[in-house]
Protein backbone atom coordinates (compact mmCIF):
# COMPACT_ATOMS: atom_id res chain seq x y z
CA UNK A 1 0.00 0.00 0.00
CA UNK A 2 2.89 2.34 0.75
CA UNK A 3 3.97 2.21 -2.90
CA UNK A 4 0.63 3.74 -3.96
CA UNK A 5 0.61 6.62 -1.47
CA UNK A 6 2.57 9.06 -3.68
CA UNK A 7 0.12 8.53 -6.56
CA UNK A 8 -2.86 8.96 -4.21
CA UNK A 9 -1.36 12.16 -2.77
CA UNK A 10 -0.63 13.49 -6.25
CA UNK A 11 -4.25 12.85 -7.26
CA UNK A 12 -5.47 14.29 -3.90
CA UNK A 13 -7.21 11.03 -3.00
CA UNK A 14 -7.28 9.83 0.62
CA UNK A 15 -5.88 6.33 1.07
CA UNK A 16 -6.95 4.75 4.37
CA UNK A 17 -5.60 1.49 5.77
CA UNK A 18 -8.18 0.17 8.21
CA UNK A 19 -6.66 -3.29 8.54
CA UNK A 20 -6.16 -3.92 12.24
CA UNK A 21 -3.61 -6.72 11.92
CA UNK A 22 -2.10 -8.95 9.29
CA UNK A 23 -4.35 -11.52 7.71
CA UNK A 24 -2.85 -15.00 7.47
CA UNK A 25 -3.12 -16.38 3.94
CA UNK A 26 -1.16 -18.84 1.84
CA UNK A 27 0.39 -17.66 -1.35
CA UNK A 28 3.14 -15.96 -3.25
CA UNK A 29 3.70 -12.68 -1.40
CA UNK A 30 5.08 -10.97 -4.52
CA UNK A 31 2.05 -11.88 -6.66
CA UNK A 32 -0.42 -10.97 -3.91
CA UNK A 33 1.31 -7.60 -3.53
CA UNK A 34 0.90 -7.20 -7.31
CA UNK A 35 -2.85 -7.82 -6.91
CA UNK A 36 -3.14 -5.18 -4.20
CA UNK A 37 -1.11 -2.72 -6.27
CA UNK A 38 -3.32 -3.25 -9.37
CA UNK A 39 -6.48 -2.75 -7.34
CA UNK A 40 -5.22 0.36 -5.57
CA UNK A 41 -3.91 1.97 -8.76
CA UNK A 42 -7.29 1.30 -10.44
CA UNK A 43 -9.13 2.81 -7.48
CA UNK A 44 -6.86 5.87 -7.54
CA UNK A 45 -7.31 6.31 -11.32
CA UNK A 46 -11.09 6.26 -11.06
CA UNK A 47 -11.54 8.34 -7.90
CA UNK A 48 -11.80 12.11 -8.19
CA UNK A 49 -9.77 14.49 -6.02
CA UNK A 50 -11.07 14.59 -2.43
CA UNK A 51 -12.33 11.03 -2.86
CA UNK A 52 -11.39 8.18 -0.56
CA UNK A 53 -10.10 4.63 -0.84
CA UNK A 54 -10.20 2.28 2.14
CA UNK A 55 -8.55 -1.07 2.66
CA UNK A 56 -10.18 -3.36 5.24
CA UNK A 57 -9.59 -6.98 6.16
CA UNK A 58 -11.18 -9.80 8.05
CA UNK A 59 -9.38 -12.77 9.52
CA UNK A 60 -12.45 -14.73 10.58
CA UNK A 61 -13.03 -17.82 8.47
CA UNK A 62 -11.29 -17.34 5.16
CA UNK A 63 -9.00 -14.29 5.00
CA UNK A 64 -10.59 -11.43 3.11
CA UNK A 65 -9.26 -8.11 1.86
CA UNK A 66 -11.78 -5.40 0.94
CA UNK A 67 -10.83 -2.37 -1.16
CA UNK A 68 -13.55 0.29 -1.46
CA UNK A 69 -13.48 3.60 -3.25
CA UNK A 70 -15.75 6.59 -3.74
CA UNK A 71 -14.91 6.72 -7.43
CA UNK A 72 -16.97 6.95 -10.58
CA UNK A 73 -18.24 3.38 -10.33
CA UNK A 74 -18.94 0.89 -13.08
CA UNK A 75 -22.15 0.53 -15.07
CA UNK A 76 -24.14 -2.69 -14.62
CA UNK A 77 -23.63 -3.56 -18.32
CA UNK A 78 -19.85 -3.43 -17.85
CA UNK A 79 -19.65 -5.50 -14.64
CA UNK A 80 -19.73 -8.96 -16.31
CA UNK A 81 -16.75 -7.98 -18.46
CA UNK A 82 -14.38 -6.18 -16.07
CA UNK A 83 -12.16 -9.26 -15.61
CA UNK A 84 -11.90 -9.89 -19.37
CA UNK A 85 -8.54 -9.21 -20.96
CA UNK A 86 -8.34 -5.87 -22.81
CA UNK A 87 -11.80 -4.78 -21.67
CA UNK A 88 -12.10 -1.07 -20.95
CA UNK A 89 -15.38 0.29 -19.68
CA UNK A 90 -16.83 3.63 -20.71
CA UNK A 91 -15.60 5.26 -17.47
CA UNK A 92 -12.01 4.58 -18.56
CA UNK A 93 -12.58 6.58 -21.72
CA UNK A 94 -14.37 9.41 -19.92
CA UNK A 95 -11.63 9.70 -17.27
CA UNK A 96 -8.88 9.35 -19.92
CA UNK A 97 -7.39 6.56 -17.83
CA UNK A 98 -4.45 5.01 -19.59
CA UNK A 99 -3.86 1.29 -19.77
CA UNK A 100 -4.55 -1.68 -22.00
CA UNK A 101 -7.34 -3.15 -19.86
CA UNK A 102 -5.28 -5.97 -18.39
CA UNK A 103 -5.11 -5.03 -14.69
CA UNK A 104 -8.27 -6.77 -13.48
CA UNK A 105 -7.62 -9.79 -15.72
CA UNK A 106 -4.21 -10.14 -14.06
CA UNK A 107 -5.82 -9.77 -10.62
CA UNK A 108 -8.31 -12.54 -11.38
CA UNK A 109 -5.63 -14.81 -12.81
CA UNK A 110 -3.42 -14.46 -9.72
CA UNK A 111 -6.29 -14.92 -7.28
CA UNK A 112 -7.54 -17.98 -9.23
CA UNK A 113 -4.02 -19.46 -9.13
CA UNK A 114 -4.14 -19.07 -5.33
CA UNK A 115 -7.52 -20.89 -5.21
CA UNK A 116 -9.16 -17.71 -3.96
CA UNK A 117 -11.99 -15.58 -5.27
CA UNK A 118 -12.47 -11.99 -6.31
CA UNK A 119 -15.83 -10.22 -6.31
CA UNK A 120 -16.57 -6.72 -7.51
CA UNK A 121 -19.61 -4.61 -6.64
CA UNK A 122 -20.11 -1.19 -8.13
CA UNK A 123 -22.64 1.47 -8.88
CA UNK A 124 -22.09 4.50 -11.14
CA UNK A 125 -21.44 7.63 -9.10
CA UNK A 126 -21.20 5.63 -5.87
CA UNK A 127 -17.87 3.83 -6.17
CA UNK A 128 -16.59 0.28 -6.25
CA UNK A 129 -15.83 -2.43 -3.71
CA UNK A 130 -13.55 -5.37 -4.48
CA UNK A 131 -13.45 -8.37 -2.14
CA UNK A 132 -10.54 -10.80 -2.29
CA UNK A 133 -10.87 -14.09 -0.45
CA UNK A 134 -7.88 -16.39 -0.02
CA UNK A 135 -7.46 -19.82 1.55
CA UNK A 136 -5.61 -20.06 4.87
Amino acid sequence: MAACRPLAEHREVKLRDRTLHSVPARGDAKRLAQVLNHLLVNAIKFTHADGEITVDSTAEGEPELIISDTGVGIAADDLPHVFDRFYRCAAAEVMAAQGPGLGLAIVKSIIDAHHGSVHLESEPGMGTTVRLTLPR
